[in-house]
């Protein structure tokens, strides 16, 4: 009993670790065009700082709010519920060219985007206290290695007409990912996450050549044992 409470909990913890690297990839996407993209609908500076200066005072207040609701519900539930809000109003994102509908949907999105700080309390729930801190940093770690990527990848994506469009869509599906890991049992997401995403994520660390990721994935199953950070 004692034994599979534990592998439970590692499993879960793997999770969260890809969570958290997806939901700053995703943000990272936006988050350098955002401007450029209000620029090109007329939007002058000042709108534009007022849209972030309100979306960060948003996050602010309601932060504890989101936090208590997890207190009170249960933090799966409360994730996945923003999760699912978060890609539908990043898909409306770019889907949209009026400057107060955007407006409107980066106060959702301030409302409601905390992915990082239920990561960080479920974190807390489930790992002793002496491990939280190494915990806090591998998960802080792969989130900022997420938050780097993105914006590269985002900036990419917007050289083609209609670029924000596209930036916007693959934000609002990678949000779409994350809603579909946490609804997924158990067991399945944590195969699917060991056996695909952390061997491209440690191949985006270690900067292996293609052919040893290729040859990676093509081993069965059972030989996969690959860890991101030493124990």
């Amino acid at each position: 009993m004692l034994l599979g409470k534990i592998c439970s909990r590692v499993e879960t913890i793997d999770v969260i670790y890809t969570i958290s690297f997806l939901d700053l990839f995703a943000v990272g996407l936006t988050f350098p065009l955002f401007a450029t993209f209000l620029r090109d609908l007329g939007s002058s500076h000042s709108t534009i700082g007022l849209l972030s200066a309100t979306y960060s005072g948003i996050q602010v207040l309601s932060g504890p709010l989101i936090g208590s609701w997890s207190d009170i519900r249960d933090r799966k539930t409360v994730l996945k519920t923003t999760l699912l809000i978060c890609a539908f109003c990043y898909g409306l994102l770019g889907a949209t060219n009026s400057v107060v509908c955007i407006f409107f949907l980066r106060i959702v999105l301030g409302i409601v985007k905390h992915t990082q700080a239920i990561c960080k309390a479920m974190i807390t729930d489930l790992i002793p206290r002496k491990k939280q801190s190494e915990t806090f940093g591998k998960s802080a770690s792969l989130a900022s290695l997420g938050f780097i990527i993105g914006p590269f990848v985002g900036g990419n994506l917007s050289e083609l007409k209609h670029g924000f469009t596209y930036v916007s869509i693959l934000t609002a599906g990678i949000f779409s990912i994350n809603y579909v890991i946490e609804i997924t049992p158990n067991k399945v997401k944590v195969r699917s996450i060991r056996n695909i995403v952390f061997p491209y994520i440690a191949f985006l660390i270690s900067s292996k050549p293609k052919k040893e990721l290729l040859a990676y994935c093509q081993r069965p199953p059972e030989e996969k044992k690959l860890k991101i950070f030493p124990s």
